[in-house]
């Protein structure tokens, strides 16, 4: 029985491929297909972590960094970090109240923010 002529591993060196003619080898030689490499793929959020990031961080907005929101936890940076700077001035302390009361309510819509994550991270493996 005759191996069919085509591209075969090179016995004598790894990771390269050598043309058979249906009788012998010849000179051509290529190198081995690499592998695609692993699809990443992305974990569910998990609420308990988000509040986890809340409690801990919540002054640096980790929590909605977490959940992939970064333009409002810069939001919460600024209003945070600018208001603690501005209290010298007076306006700093309607900043910390406009940052306390968004911090509370973050507390009580953290499940719908992960649950919405989540969401999006199935349609993004479907899709």
């Amino acid at each position: 029985m005759s191996v069919p002529a085509g591209w075969y591993p090179d016995p004598t060196q790894p990771m390269t491929v050598r043309f058979w003619n249906g009788e012998n080898w010849t000179d051509q030689r290529a190198p081995a297909p690499v592998q695609a490499p692993a699809l990443i793929v992305r974990t569910a959020k998990d609420v308990g972590i988000a509040y986890l990031f809340a409690i801990l961080l919540g002054g640096v907005g980790a929590h909605r960094f977490y959940l992939a929101r970064p333009g409002s936890a810069v939001g919460q940076l600024v209003l945070n970090f600018g208001g603690w700077a501005l209290t010298v001035v007076g306006i700093g302390w309607f900043m910390l109240v406009a940052f306390l009361a968004w911090f509370i309510i973050d507390l009580f819509m953290i499940p719908a923010m992960v649950a919405t994550e989540n969401a999006r991270l199935d349609l993004e493996s479907v899709g």
